[in-house]
């Protein structure tokens, strides 16, 4: 089954495998992977939600955590498998605040990929589930032995205790309690009193499950509706200027002054923003275009040294590698000088750059260095189709990626690559029609293995 299940996940996996190869996640130092590791004071925060880095919120919940508990009063087949298994989740989330991580990381394949270790906690979140349904088929049994009954007891008592003088302690920590905080601690006093009703019997069973999940749902949202954070068409207020901008080409920013939301909203292509997942020849070829290290990783690009995008870095724009890229504006919170940039308006402290010489997503690079735009094109995220007159190399300001293919007047081209990142083919001379198309290997080859481990399993569930 386990196969099975890698199997079905492999038209997703396996595309996904292909570009983490080529990201710059790929051979993460040690320091780096072991970013933001959980301390271990982070584990009290499965019972009480502190307001702390949001990479360490591990919360699961009173209710969750003493239903998982009650699942060793009477051990259940299974219950030591996930409680390994949420052990080993929290070792791994804990990562550098112990000595193991660097060889639990270098021993499991891809683990490395994942970079901040409390994301193993889902493991655990998943373990504690299962251990809480296991608590709970304990909790409905009318049928427990008197020893069961005192462990139960004996465990409802000294579990309420630790969690009321857990939440006393976060309250006398924070400076001003929330609305949040009050209502958490009503919802525990309802907890310890609906599992004393639980263990006395004086409900209907059905009652009591009811009773639990509501409980379960009541305390995920007091914690998670502060989290969630709802943006309305006010939150693009003060980007007016952006209508401005000639939206066919794309934006560079040095500072994040035009956040991705905001871009997307008015129709930008941006090639700076934050993703985790960066090709690492792009990032690069950036380095060397703006004058950023690229040693290290950084889920921002350009990286900012100091955490606070406004505060230059020594933003040095090579203008030529800028101009291949189809960067037309270049949009920062400070001033930024180049011979080839001129300053088109100043608003609310922001300085609009214009590119001169910007080339366009396509051209032709004639014998000499010289380049002419394309004739015409159609462009689509998966093909490209463009009639362009040689001789000549056609560039495409895209990046060079494993599974694009390219025909010349319906002959299959060898695609080579341009300043080592971007989509090139050599042209002979006359009129040519070029078509460039994504076909992936990776996920032909995954699609080909999921459609195959799917036929399996329904072979399997007729033939049974």
């Amino acid at each position: 089954m386990f196969i099975t299940s890698i199997l079905i996940a492999a038209v997703l996996a396996i595309p996904m495998l292909e570009l983490a190869f080529n990201s710059t996640r790929w051979g993460l130092p040690s320091a780096d992977q072991s970013h933001l590791s959980l301390p271990a004071s982070g584990l009290l925060g499965v019972l009480v939600p502190f307001e702390v880095q949001p990479e360490w919120l591990v919360f699961v919940g009173v209710s969750i955590i003493y239903l998982a508990c009650i699942a060793f009063v009477e051990v259940r087949s299974g219950a030591w498998y996930w409680l390994c298994v949420l052990l080993v989740s929290v070792l791994l989330s804990l990562g550098a605040s112990t000595p193991f991580y660097s060889l639990i990381s270098s021993l499991l394949p891809g683990a490395a990929l994942l970079r901040v270790p409390p994301r193993w906690f889902f493991l655990g979140i998943f373990s504690i589930a299962i251990l809480a349904g296991y608590g709970m088929d304990i909790l409905a049994s009318r049928e427990r032995s008197d020893q069961a009954n005192r462990r139960l007891r004996l465990l409802t008592t000294g579990f309420f205790l630790f969690v009321i003088l857990l939440i006393a302690g976060a309250l006398f920590l924070t400076p001003s309690p929330t609305q949040r905080h009050q209502v958490s601690v009503v919802l525990v006093l309802f907890i310890g009193f609906w599992a004393v009703m639980s263990i006395l019997g004086r409900m209907k069973l059905n009652v009591m499950i009811v009773g639990w999940v509501v409980l379960v749902v009541l305390e995920l949202v007091v914690v998670h509706r502060d989290i969630l954070v709802y943006r309305d068409i006010t939150a693009y207020r003060g980007y007016e200027w952006v209508e401005s901008i000639e939206s066919k080409a794309r934006v560079f920013s040095p500072s994040y002054s035009l956040p991705q939301h905001v871009s997307t909203t008015y129709g930008l292509e941006m090639s700076d923003g934050v993703s985790p997942m960066q090709l690492k020849r792009y990032y690069e070829y950036m380095a060397s275009a703006t004058g950023f290290l690229s040693e290290g990783y950084s889920v921002t690009l350009p990286p900012f040294p100091s955490g606070d995008p406004s505060v230059p870095w020594g933003f040095d724009p090579n203008t030529t590698k800028l101009s291949k890229l189809n960067i037309a504006t270049i949009i920062s919170a400070y001033p930024a000088y180049s011979e080839d940039m001129v300053l088109k308006e100043e608003v609310d402290e922001i300085y609009i750059y214009e590119l001169a010489n910007t080339r366009p997503r396509a051209w032709i690079e004639r014998e000499g260095g010289d380049w002419e735009p394309v004739d015409a094109l159609s462009w689509s995220p998966n093909k490209i189709d463009i009639l362009v007159r040689g001789p000549g190399k056609l560039v495409l300001s895209e990046i060079s990626y494993p599974g694009w293919e390219v025909s010349v007047d319906g002959i299959d081209t060898a695609i080579s690559t341009s300043d080592e990142l971007l989509r090139s083919v050599d042209l002979s001379e006359g009129d040519h029609q070029v078509n460039f198309r994504f076909v992936p290997v990776s996920l032909i080859v995954g699609a080909i293995l999921t459609l195959g481990a799917m036929v399996g399993l329904l072979w399997f569930c007729i033939r049974t």
